[in-house]
């Protein structure tokens, strides 16, 4: 499918890739690592930290919280 939009190296795009994605996005949107940990079905919250990028958006509210 990725191929079909012309998409670099769809071959390193994996169901992972979808997986860290989606956590990292509801990360972004607020949510709580529990509420994300449900959504994914991650029982452990060391299984869902694997997934979690730490993205420009996400540094920055942190910035933002901390006074920086």
């Amino acid at each position: 499918m990725l191929a079909s939009v012309s998409f670099p190296n769809p071959e390193a795009i994996t169901l992972h890739s979808f997986r860290a994605g989606s956590a990292t996005t509801l990360l972004e949107k607020g949510l709580d690592s529990a509420e994300i940990r449900e959504f994914g079905r991650w029982k452990h919250p060391s299984s869902l930290d694997r997934y979690l990028r730490r993205s420009y958006a996400i540094k920055a509210q942190t910035a933002k919280a901390l006074n920086l």
